[in-house]
């Protein structure tokens, strides 16, 4: 009983208060003053164009409280305003009949009866988002004004009571002019630090009527019924960015683009809003079509300039504020700008004219003087006396519903609860909007089980729940990913005849928000099947997020879902779809869905990124060698490249895919391609996922012997800021990097100075853990461990830069050669003969053939004297002590342990042969100009335009000739090698029978290597047989079978002929090229026009030169200046050093930051054999700076090695090196033997 009572007195004491309240708001006292009777309030939001001294009171740098502003106010006097005098409230004041405009809300004499005129909320230097402004410190914030607001009408309300404060506020006229900060002091802004800055225009402007439509909202919750909003103007127009973006006077196209985008959404917005309302609550003031006029005209409303501002400095007055150094003009109604923003007295006056009489062209739905007798018509109707109860009954059921509506949105549920059991206890039935609220506070609460329990309650009233009420429901369950219970509201929604397509949709997007993919999936095809459309955003979204979660089965249904629902699926989805295709291991699904996009219709054609996941799909497929596949994928690109071009991401594919599969030569096009992009060897290295292509590419280099490529590579990771990934840095077999192990000799290690500890090395390398890693290529399929991606498909055979650039050289020239073919004595120049054709071409033939390499063939033994068997056993490290058939046997041993590793056979030193040099012949050489590359020049060959009478002789006489001489000079070397032989056989045969056994293994080993020499020879041959078909016949050769093959026999040639004379087939062309190629023109096969390479799709402009330039010819210098720069641009300042025998290590200061540039770190096998080859050079200037690095990595050589480099430098003359190399070992903490400080000495006194 107790508790009851105490029930009944708590329902019974909130009944009375509200009945307080209620009668309170019909019976004002005496003591309250009364409200003018027909008196308008005026309320103004927004930002300096309106604000009329609110910052005055305020630490913020956006004031206008200063001389020269207010220079023509009636007191002459700065007021706040940004105007030099009234600004459009004032002016709309004096429209509308007030007695004085209103006040800035924080000003002290803003109190009493003048709180009933209204107040002016502005605040300069705010915008629709509440970042906009920072720069400005403390400004009145949208939030804050309407702030502000609320604490006024409670102000009010203590004034003249509830429904008096509720009547002002709903009569009056409110005013709003915001938007035009959030572009020019945020978006467009260099000093704002804004993260909506990232966004694109076009999101942005939404964001921006996004929020613009929650303050208006905001307004009319609080009781605005009659909302003035202006629109920005053409913000580009303004003195302040004609100054700064302006080159020719005219107005800013990026923000003239921004109003354009911006003016027309607000206003669509705006009629939205109304009708939502149901009335005409919001008028738009097109502003922007205002200023135009004043823009466009200037001189038609009375002014001088529209371009120019009264008050300011700089270009058009446009830099900075006005302030009393400014410059001022004597007349400020000649000017529509006051200062770098704002308008003019004069103008603004126009800007008021238009507001309250204007056409709709520049208001809508109607201008101020016709709402406002609309809205005087309307009150005069409601005026109308209505029964005393029922309006009671409504007044109390109103306040009842507002705390509902406040409780809630402060997702107090329990408070709505309360509210609704007073109002029972009121006598008034809570209706469904009671219950929404109820519900909507229990999902802002996130308790779905409450929110429940608030519905089930809500029908067992027997009320229909509005739409609303489940709409927010469906955001609950959604967002806690509860799709079933979803299912069951959409049910029910359904069952009460409520439209579901709308819930359905938030239901899947919270769904896929809240990561419950598989859920939204289901939801939506559930959806889909029952007949309900998405929206083309819910179809994209639910297609990218599957594909990126990689199921392929559910991104495919909905495309054919959206393709049911008539949408096509566009090249944006099939590439969602291949997104997931190419990393599946299967390429030939990502080849099919390619094919049904090339062959389709527009929509759906190839773009870039369907090539990228196509090219990635075959790259990074484990299967076999696909690079063909890759290749005739970039065919395809490239004929389509006037409608799409590569991107970063398809040179690195395309380098991965080439250097996977060892071609090299086209992995290096493509990564001069790639490092044209900011942070190309970035995406190359993809964090070293899928092999480390990075890694791969480099090492691809140093294997093949291509040392500038890999130079330029380092330099273009040093200009990417990226560090060389510690995989490119494995150790070969020598203990050798890519620093050094490209230097001949490439099988073996340099001499440290100092015996090497090979079992601590084993140990410090991780041997006995398995973790000791070694790039090691061999011969056969088997995969290489651990180190084994990029290299399962071919057999990778190290090239050393000298090999490589021997090998370059000849290309070239041969390329010369068949120049000199194709263009006969022309390619000499005017003034050569035939006699210096013969020689030139002599001279090409003999630098193609190369050195005579019979002598790198090592000699049987059993033909060998004693003096050449020890020379061989001495140059092993092997015992030189015995008979003749004792040395026999160690040679034959040492031979067959060399092949078993692998090892080249020991040959004797041969001096290389200075080559002749003759300037005459070499001048001659360099006049023939190389065309590859030159698109150009190659049609005009093909159609058969610029030849003259020497170069058809010159095509006509076959250039079998030249290319014969030098294949049959190989074959004679061959025919020669082949007698020594059947020599070294016939002797072998004659041994005696103890010796036959490793006769027949000495054999066996010879005939291996002259049969590998051999293919080899015809490798060459091969290679040569293709140089000699003359580029003028690619018209022909495109019309014959690529397979057939020719023959040299008399019988086939005759044979061929009868078979042309008699053939009457429209494929048969004449034999004369000529001819040809006016068959060709005749047939019309294909235009010339449509000839290009990839350089010329792809727009590569510097493969011309490169394909053009001369190679640099091999020296030993080169080498070891190569050999540094690779060194530093690899090094790190910190090494652990891998053995420790005889030497001392220490932490010792870096020598240059360059050292560290890319993070890897040398081995002292790289620093020993760069020093060797600067020994063979030998270059002296060199050795500081090698043994400078070693040290500085920690490392210190042998003081035999030491003494043999000081030595050299003092034979050669260079003492300096010596005494600063003796420096450096002292400053090191190496200790330098008496005996070559006293060679040092002794050399210093003789000079």
């Amino acid at each position: 009983m107790a508790a009851a009572s105490s029930s009944s007195m708590i329902f019974t004491c909130r009944l009375m208060i509200y009945l307080i309240v209620i009668v309170s708001n019909y019976s004002i006292g005496p003591q309250m003053v009364q409200v003018a009777e027909g008196s308008r309030a005026f309320f103004v939001f927004g930002d300096s164009l309106v604000d009329n001294g609110n910052n005055n009171y305020l630490i913020s740098i956006a004031r206008a409280d200063s001389y020269p502003y207010g220079i023509d106010f009636p007191t002459h006097r700065p007021t706040g305003r940004f105007s030099n005098g009234l600004i459009i409230p004032d002016l709309i004041s004096q429209k509308i009949g007030s007695r004085e405009p209103p006040m800035p809300y924080l000003s002290p004499q803003l109190n009493g009866r003048r709180l009933l005129v209204g107040a002016n909320f502005a605040s300069a230097g705010v915008g629709i988002l509440n970042e906009t402004g920072a720069q400005f410190l403390d400004i009145l914030r949208m939030f804050r004004q309407l702030n502000y607001f609320k604490e006024y009408q409670q102000r009010v309300q203590a004034l003249v009571g509830k429904q008096q404060t509720r009547r002002l506020i709903s009569q009056s006229l409110v005013l709003i002019t915001v938007g035009g900060n959030d572009f020019v002091n945020n978006y467009y802004s260099a000093s704002s630090i804004s993260q909506s800055r990232n966004l694109p225009l076009p999101t942005y402007v939404k964001l921006l009527i996004s929020e613009y439509r929650k303050i208006l909202m905001n307004l009319y919750q609080l009781g605005a019924r009659r909302v003035l909003v202006t629109g920005t103007g053409p913000m580009g127009c303004a003195p302040a960015e004609l100054a700064a973006r302006s080159t020719n006077g005219g107005c800013s196209a990026e923000l003239l683009r921004a109003a354009a985008l911006y003016n027309p959404q607000l206003t669509q917005m705006l009629a939205g809003l109304n009708k939502k309302l149901g009335k005409d609550v919001f008028i738009s003031a097109n502003t922007r079509q205002m200023h135009a006029d004043f823009i466009n005209n200037p001189q038609a409303f009375g002014f001088t300039t529209s371009k120019v501002a009264c008050c300011g400095q700089g270009p058009y007055n446009g830099q900075g504020l006005c302030t009393f150094l400014s410059n001022l003009c004597p007349n400020r109604n000649l000017y529509a700008f006051w200062d770098a923003f704002h308008p003019s007295e004069k103008a603004n006056r126009m800007y008021a004219e238009m507001i309250t009489t204007g056409s709709t062209d520049y208001m809508s739905p109607m201008n101020l003087i016709r709402r406002k007798r609309r809205q005087t018509k309307g009150d005069d109707d409601s005026s109308s006396p209505s029964p005393s109860s029922s309006a009671a009954e409504k007044n109390l059921r109103f306040a009842f519903m507002e705390e509902l509506m406040v409780r809630a949105r402060n997702r107090d549920a329990d408070g709505v609860s309360d509210v609704i059991y007073d109002m029972v206890a009121a006598g008034l039935a809570p209706g469904p909007r009671s219950f929404h609220g109820l519900i909507v506070a229990h999902a802002l609460n996130g308790d779905a089980e409450g929110a429940m329990q608030s519905l089930r309650r809500e029908l067992s009233t027997g009320l229909r729940p509005l739409h609303e009420t489940f709409i927010a429901l469906i955001r609950l369950f959604g967002s806690k990913g509860r799709a079933i219970r979803g299912l069951e509201i959409l049910a029910a929604m359904e069952k009460l005849q409520y439209d579901i397509r709308q819930a359905w949709l938030l239901l899947v997007e919270e769904l896929v928000r809240t990561r419950h993919l598989e859920d939204a999936n289901k939801v939506f095809l559930k959806g889909a099947k029952g007949g309900l459309r998405a929206t083309d955003e819910v179809y994209d979204l639910l297609i990218v997020e599957d594909c990126k979660a990689g199921d392929h089965s559910n991104a495919l249904d909905i495309a054919y879902e959206m393709e049911a629902a008539g949408r096509m699926a566009t090249t944006f989805h099939f590439n969602c779809l291949l997104s997931v295709q190419a990393t599946c291991g299967i390429p030939e699904i990502a080849f099919a869905t390619f094919e049904n996009m090339e062959y389709g219709d527009e929509h759906m054609k190839p773009d870039t990124e369907t090539y990228n996941w196509v090219i990635q799909a075959y790259t990074r497929a484990e299967s076999y060698d696909r690079v063909q596949d890759v290749a005739e994928l970039l065919g395809m690109m490239v004929e389509d490249h006037k409608r799409l071009q590569p991107n970063m991401k398809t040179h690195a594919l395309l380098v991965e895919c080439f250097t996977k599969y060892c071609v090299v030569r086209e992995a290096i096009r493509h990564f001069r391609a790639l490092i044209r992009f900011e942070g190309g060897t970035k995406a190359l290295h993809n964090e070293g996922n899928f092999g480390d292509p990075l890694s791969l590419y480099l090492r691809a280099l140093c294997r093949e012997g291509r040392m500038v490529e890999l130079l330029e590579a380092l330099e273009a990771m040093a200009a990417d800021d990226q560090t060389i990934p510690p995989r490119a840095m494995i150790l070969s077999r020598k203990y050798r990097t890519l620093v050094s192990s490209w230097i001949e000799p490439l099988q073996e290690e340099a001499e440290l100075g100092h015996e090497i500890d090979y079992m601590a090395r084993y140990i410090a390398e991780g041997g006995l853990t398995g973790e000791r890693k070694r790039w090691v290529p061999r011969r056969g399929k088997t995969p290489l461990d651990p180190d084994v991606d990029g290299f399962i498909y071919s057999n990778p055979i190290e090239t050393s830069f000298k090999q490589r650039c021997l090998e370059e050289w000849k290309i070239h020239h041969r390329k010369l050669l068949r120049t000199l073919r194709n263009e006969g004595v022309a390619a000499l120049g005017d003034d050569a003969s035939e006699s210096d054709y013969v020689r030139v071409e002599m001279r090409l033939r003999k630098i193609i053939k190369g050195p005579d390499t019979n002598v790198l063939k090592p000699k049987a033994a059993s033909k060998m004297v004693v003096s050449e068997l020890k020379e061989e056993l001495e140059a092993q490290g092997l015992p030189t002590d015995g008979t003749r058939n004792v040395l026999y046997q160690r040679v034959q041993k040492a031979r067959r342990i060399n092949r078993s590793r692998g090892r080249p056979l020991w040959v004797p030193p041969v001096e290389e042969e200075e080559e002749e040099v003759d300037e005459e012949l070499d001048e001659l050489i360099s006049r023939i100009k190389l065309e590859e590359g030159n698109t150009e020049f190659w049609k005009r060959r093909f159609m058969g335009e610029g030849l003259g009478t020497d170069q058809e002789k010159a095509l006509d006489v076959s250039d079998s000739a030249t290319v014969d001489d030098v294949a049959k000079d190989v074959e004679n070397d061959e025919a020669d090698d082949d007698d020594d032989e059947d020599d070294d056989n016939e002797d072998d045969d004659d041994d005696d029978d103890d010796e036959e056994e490793e006769e027949e293994e000495e054999v066996e080993a010879e005939v291996e290597v002259e049969q590998a020499e051999r293919q080899d020879v015809e490798r060459v041959k091969e290679k040569e047989i293709e140089a000699k078909k003359p580029l003028q016949m690619i018209g022909v050769q495109l019309l014959k079978d690529s397979d057939q093959t020719s023959t040299t026999s008399k019988k086939a040639r005759r044979r061929s002929r009868m078979s042309a004379e008699d053939d009457n087939d429209d494929d048969w062309f004449p034999e004369d090229i000529f001819e040809a190629f006016k068959e060709l023109r005749k047939r019309k096969v294909f235009d010339e026009s449509d000839m290009y390479t990839l350089a010329d799709a792809w727009g590569w402009t510097w493969e011309k030169e490169l394909k053009n330039r001369a190679p640099r010819r091999w020296s030993q210098e080169w080498e070891v200046e190569l050999a540094i720069k690779i060194m530093m641009k690899a090094s790190s300042y910190i090494h652990t050093p891998l053995f420790t025998c005889n030497s001392v290590f220490r932490f010792l200061p870096t020598f240059s930051l360059t050292v560290m540039e890319l993070g890897g770190t040398p081995t002292i096998g790289d620093c020993a054999m760069i020093l060797r080859a600067a020994v063979r050079a030998p270059l002296p200037s060199a050795f500081l700076k090698i043994l400078q690095t070693t040290h500085s990595l920690g490392y210190v050589f042998g003081s035999p090695l030491y003494d043999e480099i000081i030595s050299l430098c003092l034979d050669l003359g260079e003492l300096d090196a010596a005494v600063a190399i003796v420096a450096d070992m002292e400053t090191t903490g190496i200790t330098v033997p008496d005996e070559t400080l006293d060679r040092v000495i002794s050399a210093k006194r003789t000079t």
